[in-house]
């Protein structure tokens, strides 16, 4: 999703599975007494957040090497 490469495919649903994987991570993480913006998942694909300030980070993760790591 990080949107500078070609989409291979697609699968229905792909909004539901983001969201509740989403909601699971930020679950693990307040259970392990890390703050996150999460407050309630609201229906299947939507979700109650807290309003933060953004700090202009990108993650991209890959299923090989890339980059400065080949």
């Amino acid at each position: 999703s990080a949107g500078d490469g070609a989409r291979i495919e697609q699968f229905d649903r792909k909004g539901m599975v983001n969201n509740k994987f989403n909601y699971f991570i930020m679950s693990k993480l307040a259970e392990a007494g890390i703050p996150t913006q999460m407050e309630r998942l609201l229906s299947d694909t939507e979700c109650l957040v807290k309003k933060l300030d953004m700090v202009p980070v990108e993650c991209v993760v890959r299923n090989r090497a890339a980059g400065s790591l080949v």
